[in-house]
């Protein structure tokens, strides 16, 4: 995931022309007189619009920070309707992204703040040199780019990478936290799984890559053939992992004395040492099958779902005189649990080789993949062995059980001072608020691109990849006198 972010001119923003904010009551977004009044940002703040079309979701947001607070005035998201399909069908989701976009960014513009107190945003609304326009510039689809760069602000263009690598944006009206580098991000969605360290803004290693699915794609897979039923039909979108995380560790009931019940971990026991991880898992009796950790006799640094997610749909699938409907709702749950357990550990274990390393700990040994074990040793060297922030970031980040398992593991291998910064629940799945922060960061340490950029099929973040560097795609231009340090 990659953004585009454009500055809207001021002498463009003042000739858009009256008639694109209808005064016609029948108008679904209302007339501009009754554009919602919010309160003017402060002299030094930065708005931002932003847009992100990503897999099937579609979203705006309006943004505004000032120093280290933000506010998110409007988001938005319209999810693409792809059930009948079991998964993400790409056609359907780019004609979601062309019908949404534009009605989207329509309706954000009314909660852009005023300039002049008590003014209704449409009628005196001006532009200045510090609003900002940010959008998607990596496609996940072919035709991506004309869904967002075509129909909006194509001709204006400034450009950022994406927030994956870093820390997503803050709730609304709160204060951000913005950890100091160096920093390790655990991204974990349904595209990627990845261990990164930021060394600032625009200098990224990844310490280790996922070789084939992503840990959101394989609880995807997992939960479309293990779910009930009845929760799959119940299921508004095609987003199985949240759904199995539900399934799995159900909320009881709220109660006059537990107004606000939460999931009952106490099933979980975090395994003191890396033998004790690497383990079989053996559910309860009287079920007898079992499941192996991933990488359980490697120390690589590497991530692998596809062999855990396999075993998951032979035991469901594998029996011919078991058909799926007759496996018990408890011995699905056990295996849901058990999938995730094995899923988050292996995610945990990747972690601590990395603090182990560069804290000189223990040395990992890895002969396929030497460059992630040469990177790990030369940031060891330097003010790496300092970390003390785990960013997690990706639509698995709002697994609570994830979180639970890292924390548990971090605090049970002697890395408690190693604290885990995550986003709430609802910034962590697709959002455009996560580029219209990101596009901030870039923009206030003084980097633009030139106007002829075009979006891009393919953006590696690490330097040490083919092509790869943020700074490498071309097209910067430094906007300030003098540059801001990186």
């Amino acid at each position: 995931m990659r953004s585009f972010i454009t500055r809207l001119a001021p002498r463009l923003a003042t000739r858009i022309p009256r008639r694109y904010y209808s005064s016609d009551p029948r108008d679904p977004y209302g007339p501009f007189d009754k554009a919602p009044v919010v309160d003017p940002p402060a002299p030094e703040t930065l708005v931002t619009l932003a847009i992100e079309t990503s897999c099937d979701d579609t979203c705006v947001a309006v943004l505004e920070k000032c120093g280290s607070a933000a506010r998110l005035l409007f988001e938005k998201k319209v999810t693409s309707d792809n059930k009948i399909y079991g998964g993400v069908h790409p056609a359907t989701a780019v004609e979601s992204h062309t019908a949404a976009v534009a009605p989207l960014v329509r309706e954000a513009i009314r909660y852009l703040p005023n300039r002049q107190p008590g003014k209704r945003s449409f009628q005196y609304r001006k532009m200045t040199t510090g609003d900002i326009i940010a959008f998607k510039r990596l496609p996940d689809f072919v035709t991506s780019p004309s869904t967002t760069c075509k129909p909006t602000l194509s001709p204006l263009a400034w450009s950022t990478p994406s927030a994956s690598p870093g820390p997503k944006p803050p709730q609304p009206k709160a204060p951000s936290y913005n950890p100091d580098f160096p920093f390790l991000t655990l991204l974990a969605s349904g595209g990627h799984t990845q261990l990164v360290l930021s060394n600032s803004l625009t200098s990224h290693t990844i310490l280790a890559d996922s070789l084939n699915i992503s840990v959101g794609d394989m609880l995807d897979k997992v939960g479309r053939t293990l779910l009930p039923p009845d929760i799959l039909d119940a299921a508004n979108d095609v987003m199985y992992a949240a759904q199995l995380e539900r399934f799995a560790f159900p909320v009881p009931d709220p109660t006059p004395s537990n107004p606000s019940p939460k999931p009952d971990y106490s099933w979980y026991e975090v395994p003191p040492t890396r033998a004790d991880e690497i383990k079989l898992f053996f559910p309860p009796e009287p079920y007898k099958w079992s499941l192996t950790p991933p990488l359980s006799q490697s120390r690589d640094m590497a991530f692998d779902f596809s062999g855990l997610g396999g075993q998951a749909q032979k035991i469901l699938t594998q029996d011919p005189n078991r058909p799926l409907e007759s496996i018990p709702i408890e011995e699905r749950r056990e295996l849901a649990r058990g999938v995730m357990k094995l899923a988050f550990e292996h995610l945990a274990s990747r972690v601590l080789f990395a603090l182990q390393d560069m804290r000189g700990a223990v040395p990992h040994r890895s002969k396929q993949h030497p460059s992630n074990l040469q990177a790990a040793k030369k940031i060891g060297t330097t003010r790496a062995r300092n970390i003390r922030t785990l960013v997690l970031s990706g639509g698995v980040a709002s697994n609570a059980f994830l979180r639970k398992v890292l924390r548990d593991m971090l605090d049970a291998r002697g890395f408690d001072d190693v604290e885990i910064v995550a986003p709430p629940p609802q910034l962590c799945t697709d959002n455009a608020a996560m580029v219209a922060w990101t596009g901030m960061e870039m923009y206030e340490r003084g980097w633009q691109t030139a106007l002829d950029v075009l979006p891009v099929r393919k953006w590696p973040f690490d330097p040490a990849q083919s092509g790869g560097g943020i700074m490498e795609i071309g097209g910067w231009m430094e906007w300030m006198p003098q540059g801001v340090e990186l």
